[in-house]
């Protein structure tokens, strides 16, 4: 007789056992709540095997009971498993897409995935949303940063029949350390420090000491302030230590002499971690030229003998240890030393015409007759008056002139000597800048007042010798100058001002900006109209490459960095022109 005591079974997980002697078993049920179907009835001789009991979502099935012949019980149905979350993160810098790919999450039972995000905690002051956040690719999700620090998103696996897991992810997002100068009105006219601000505005903290005492002549404290900005110097390791002139001044000559300080980015004056790697007083006023090799061991600049007078070739590790004086020369110009490699130099020298030379970086390498020194570019004083700037390319070197038959411009020269020179940048642009390589230098940034400009505008040229420089950044009621590249070429740092009719600035502040276009701020503000403490802001600028940096305080590995820009030769090369460039009715 037939058993059919499995009611509840469904059609996918009935099963019919037959005794050998015809006698059947019954099939095994699919209870709601996961009871398994009652066993089979015994055949006429040996009793048929339950049916194994069926499974139900929620829980497990029992098993069927044995049939009334000796017949067996059925076998627990079993529980169906939660997907399992894995989510890779590709974090990036702030102003950057930062994404989470959660498609490598699994169901053990086989069935497709539905992935949800929600944004759970993000940094302070971020305006990110849930609406911010790209999810059209299915099982990723992707958005800007706008502050540095971390996002928290809950992820959702989802299955067809409603399993699900749940997971929180969190990625940390970077901001790049931006360094920069302040002036604050003290007692005795402006008082200087080197302050370090993240790239999403926040955190701006003071690393230095006082760069000088401030004096009793504001004009004078602008044309100083003027000199720091526009003469080279500095180096920042990405998010570990930042290099600097620290100055002693005497506030009533002016005169004095630098020291070269290395300090972690988070640390302030007189912090135990900052480190003096050259004793101005003793060992050489350093003139702020410096230049990081591209494997962040070794600093070049330029310092005056304190005894016998004279300007020197210098390398230091960064360490502070293996100091090497390679030249000494008063030809030695005030333009910054440039690494060819990591272990030679090259540098400018100044006599009847502009010289470019370089050798090993080795004591004495650069002295005339050293079989090390090389020459690498003739400029006559007919064709260039002046070289302020120059650099390696990849389409041979590029220098900027002030002067001669070449005229105040930006140059490409391919061969040994200045008379094969092509005018990149000419005449028709006005207020010229100098100029900061990209890392892979195949272009360069600069600013200047454009044929169709009414004010300084930030640019951007490929210098293969064939492309027209292209308008990047620039407001046209301030002007926008002193660019710079970030260490991975994909931002550009610069200063906006504006001039009142006595050639003081004023407002508005140092600004950051992606060259695609999707990410721009100003992180840090001008604040003209505080009566009691009025500051002036500006970039650190550099007159010459961006170098990576790979230098770390802590010695752990860093990242690329900064090459950034101040000097203060014995603080007597500024000129009123430094500074007052534009004058404002």
């Amino acid at each position: 007789m037939l058993g059919l005591l499995a009611l509840a079974c469904t059609a996918k997980e009935r099963a019919e056992n037959v005794d050998s002697n015809g006698g059947s078993s019954g099939s095994g049920g699919t209870a709601a709540a996961g009871s398994g179907g009652d066993g089979g009835s015994a055949g006429s001789n040996t009793g048929g095997v339950g049916a194994t009991g069926g499974s139900a979502t929620g829980g497990s099935a029992m098993g069927g009971s044995a049939g009334t012949n000796h017949g067996t019980g059925g076998t627990g149905g079993a529980m169906l498993q939660d997907p399992v979350i894995d989510v890779q993160t590709d974090p990036d810098l702030v102003g950057f897409t930062t994404s989470l790919d959660a498609t490598g999450s699994t169901d053990p039972e086989g069935e497709n995935l539905t992935i949800s995000w929600v944004l759970k905690t993000a940094p302070m002051n971020s305006q990110l949303g849930d609406s911010d956040v790209d999810v059209s690719t299915p099982g990723v999700a992707s958005f800007l940063g706008d502050k540095g620090g971390s996002y928290t998103f809950t992820v959702t696996a989802n299955t067809p029949d409603n399993r699900s897991a749940t997971q929180d992810v969190t990625v940390n997002v970077p901001a790049l350390p931006i360094p920069f100068i302040e002036g604050r009105k003290g007692m005795q006219g402006y008082d200087y420090f080197v302050r370090v601000v993240d790239s999403d505005g926040e955190h701006a903290r003071d690393v230095s000491c006082k760069l000088g005492f401030g004096s009793t002549d504001p004009a004078g404290d602008m044309e100083f302030l003027g000199g720091l900005m526009s003469l080279p110097g500095w180096n920042m390791p990405m998010g570990n230590g930042v290099f600097f002139p620290e100055v002693t001044l005497d506030p009533n000559t002016g005169s004095g002499f630098a020291k070269l300080v290395v300090s972690p980015v988070q640390n302030k004056c007189g912090d135990p971690q900052q480190r003096t790697l050259v004793d101005g007083a003793t060992e050489g006023r350093v003139q702020g030229l410096l230049a990081l090799n591209p494997g962040g061991t070794r600093l070049a600049y330029l310092d005056t003998d304190t005894v016998n007078g004279g300007v020197r070739l210098a390398t230091i590790g960064v360490d502070g240890t293996d100091r090497r004086i390679l030249y000494g020369s008063d030809l030695l110009s005030g333009v910054v030393p440039i690494w060819v490699d990591d272990t030679h130099l090259a540098w400018l020298e100044h006599d009847a015409g502009d010289y470019i030379y370089s050798s090993v970086d080795m004591v004495g390498a650069g002295q005339p007759g050293n079989a090390s020194k090389q020459e690498r570019l003739v400029c006559s004083t007919a064709l260039v008056d002046k070289m302020a700037q120059f650099a390696f390319t990849p389409f041979g070197i590029l220098i900027r002139t002030l002067g001669g038959s070449l005229g105040v411009g930006i140059h490409l020269v391919s061969g040994t000597d200045c008379s094969s020179a092509k005018t990149l940048v000419g005449t028709d642009y006005t207020d010229l800048s100098s100029f900061s390589v990209a890392p892979d230098k195949q272009s360069i940034v600069f600013s200047a007042k454009g044929p169709n400009d009414g004010d300084a505008n930030v640019y951007e040229l490929v210098v293969d010798g064939f492309s027209a420089p292209t308008r990047r950044f620039g407001d046209d009621n301030v002007d926008d100058i002193d660019p710079r590249f970030s260490p991975d070429g994909r931002q550009v740092i610069w200063t906006q001002l504006t001039f009142d009719s006595q050639g003081v600035p004023s407002g508005t502040g140092v600004h950051v900006a992606n060259l695609d276009g999707k990410y721009g701020m100003r992180v840090a503000a001008h604040d003209p109209n505080n009566p009691t403490t009025p500051t002036v802001v500006h970039a650190l600028h550099p007159r010459d490459i961006v170098i990576n940096c790979h230098f770390s305080i802590s010695g752990q590995p860093a990242g690329r960095g900064w090459s950034l820009g101040i000097g203060l030769f014995g603080l007597a090369l500024i000129s009123r022109r430094t500074w007052r460039r534009r004058r404002r009715a």
